[in-house]
């Protein structure tokens, strides 16, 4: 094995990685540990950056393959270009039995900053980081049901937790709101 990082302690890696226990407190619903053979991807080019990029798994020829079409894609000076949408979540709250769809939409309307402030205290540290929820929008169902949409910028989070929490702590408040 090639020492890319002569510094860096590789011992936990030769006695199989990381202890189940310790993913399972890493993550929700962990099943178990994959090890696999970590290689590196050269010659990356990337939204203009050079790049080396980690790839573990089990088919010797992907990396090579991988790093002969970012060589060719850096020699013809593209490489990749990568962009994302906005780390925008959404949480609904769903109304039921609304008689007057525009007075409940112009009651939330009305309200749209009480509403994202009362929810940002639910996510105070995503807050501190630039993110939380950002905007309020209105979705009519017919049948006497809305919904209420917080948009939560998540940052970097995956955030499915804190969108729940935001929508149950944020749902009171909503009805409130609406009478």
């Amino acid at each position: 094995m090639t020492k890319l990082y002569p510094d860096l302690d590789t011992e936990m890696l030769r006695h199989g990685g990381l202890k189940p226990e310790i993913a399972d407190y890493m993550i929700e619903n962990c099943v178990g540990v994959l090890p696999l053979p970590l290689g590196l991807g050269l010659g990356f080019k990337i939204n203009g950056r050079s790049l080396i990029v980690p790839m573990a798994l089990e088919e010797p020829s992907v990396i090579a393959a991988a790093s002969a079409v970012a060589k060719l894609l850096s020699d013809k000076g593209t490489g990749f270009v990568c962009q994302s949408t906005p780390p925008v979540m959404i949480a609904q709250i769903q109304v039921t039995d609304v008689a007057d769809f525009k007075d409940a939409e112009y009651k939330i309307k009305a309200r749209r900053r009480d509403i994202v402030r009362h929810a940002n205290q639910y996510c105070e540290n995503m807050v501190k980081r630039g993110g939380g929820v950002e905007d309020v929008r209105v979705r009519i169902l017919g049948e006497g049901m809305l919904v209420v949409e917080l948009l939560i910028n998540v940052c970097d989070s995956m955030g499915a937790n804190v969108v729940n929490t935001i929508a149950e702590q944020s749902s009171p408040f909503v009805h409130k709101v609406l009478g």
